[in-house]
């Protein structure tokens, strides 16, 4: 585990957005979203693998570092309600190199 005496920073990745009224997920030939795990390739044909989606929420992932770990948290914004909700999380200790 880190020094609890240890310094962090924020670091906002900026390629991640959060927008309202987006369109959603494309749905299959039938109207129906996609099964979950969704198997497909990128353009340039490496593997993609889609374990959840969540279309009632939006969020971002702030990420936070110091010299002994990387911190990130994902928080989500329910549409409806505004509510906030850490919803995934990690820590990547740099010196054990061990991830919680």
């Amino acid at each position: 585990m880190p020094d609890p005496d240890e310094k962090f920073f924020d670091v906002i990745p900026r390629r991640i957005h959060a927008h309202f009224n987006l369109s959603g997920f494309k749905k299959t030939n039938t109207g129906a979203p996609p099964k979950v795990p969704f198997m497909g390739t990128d353009a340039k044909g490496n593997k993609l693998r889609l374990d959840a989606f969540n279309e009632n929420s939006f969020g971002f992932m702030r990420v936070s570092v110091s010299a002994g770990a990387v911190k990130g948290e994902f928080l989500a914004v329910d549409v409806n309600t505004k509510a906030v909700t850490l919803t995934d999380h990690f820590t990547l200790d740099l010196n054990r190199h061990t991830v919680n």
